[in-house]
């Protein structure tokens, strides 16, 4: 069962998918289920897991700071202790890999990022026993869901020096770009040199380059973004031909065959709405921001008036891959 989180006045509850409340609002914060998981934490501050099939609770008395819930595991922190460490939970709330990172990441399909305890500056993989994997990095991005490779940088003192890396950790080849973003369907988007940006593939080979200084951090259903010379941005295809015309401030994948298209106005607000891969608006919303979709639910959020319109915030809620709304009320 797929579980939300909705505020009641001070406190957060668990609703399904239809609205329902399904745990009622108890907790000083809660997040949306992933893998059957539901990660909440107490107003005494203690973190707790949450089955949603069963409702079953497993305290963590002790923990801190968890993480997203991913490929049956969570990064937790140490409480109340100087110096505190990170290490991974199981989905009883159970440590299955010692603290002894200085910051742990979600697993993906290959492992996880982690920076090496001392001054935690360096990064490296891990495998899903805790392991080290490949070499130490100074920054390792993130790897798509579905993707094998990212990039990664080596250098502190120089910007310039970013590699492709694999998912255990390895370097692959021996250039170096400018940025090197995440793989998904077997391309990665590239800045080969200040005003050239492209794509190689998964041995390292240049496949297409353009001018631009401007590219999208993975593809999706074939298609990246790309900024054109009018400071606008669009979609194109791996032959480098434009499918969706630049003709928009933000251009985002953020999930299967779905992506935001938006504006920024005089004082840089975006708007932002759900779209298909054919540049079909999806739902009748438009956000501040979509998040990834994660098990066909991703978060968005709008601006809110406060203070007499003075000041504003951010509100929050999900939608479906349609762009339907899925809480009753913002948070």
């Amino acid at each position: 069962m797929k579980l939300l989180p909705l505020r009641f006045g001070d406190s957060f509850g668990l609703v399904d998918l239809a609205g329902n409340v399904v745990i009622s609002p108890e907790f000083r914060w809660a997040r949306k289920s992933l893998e059957g998981i539901a990660v909440v934490k107490t107003f005494d501050d203690t973190t707790i897991l949450i089955d949603t099939s069963t409702l079953q609770r497993y305290p963590m008395p002790g923990w801190e700071n968890p993480g997203e819930f991913s490929h049956g595991l969570l990064s937790v922190e140490q409480a109340d202790v100087p110096d505190p460490l990170v290490g991974y939970a199981n989905r009883f709330g159970e440590i299955v890999i010692p603290p002894k990172f200085r910051l742990g990441l979600p697993f993906d399909r290959t492992g996880a990022i982690v920076s090496v305890a001392g001054d935690g500056r360096r990064q490296q993989r891990i495998n899903f026993s805790g392991e080290f994997m490949g070499r130490q990095y100074l920054q390792i991005l993130r790897f798509h869901p579905e993707g094998l490779y990212s990039g990664a940088r080596l250098d502190l003192f120089d910007h310039w020096p970013h590699v492709l890396v694999n998912g255990f950790g390895e370097q692959i080849g021996t250039q170096t770009y400018q940025e090197v973003w995440q793989e998904h369907e077997g391309l990665i988007p590239v800045a080969f040199v200040y005003g050239e940006v492209g794509w190689i593939d998964t041995d390292g080979r240049e496949v297409y380059r353009l001018k631009s200084t401007g590219i999208g951090v993975h593809f999706e259903s074939g298609l990246v973004p790309v900024e054109a010379a009018n400071e606008k941005w669009g979609l194109m295809d791996v032959d480098g031909r434009w499918q969706i015309d630049p003709e928009f401030d933000i251009v985002a994948p953020v999930g299967r065959d779905r992506f935001m298209f938006g504006w920024r106005d005089a004082q840089e607000n975006p708007t932002v709405r759900l779209a298909d891969s054919q540049g079909c608006y999806l739902g009748e919303e438009s956000f501040e921001w979509i998040g990834s979709f994660q098990e066909n639910v991703a978060m968005v959020q709008r601006q809110k008036a406060v203070d007499d319109d003075d000041d504003y915030a951010s509100e929050s809620n999900y939608i479906d891959r349609e762009g339907r709304l899925l809480l009753p009320r913002w948070n």
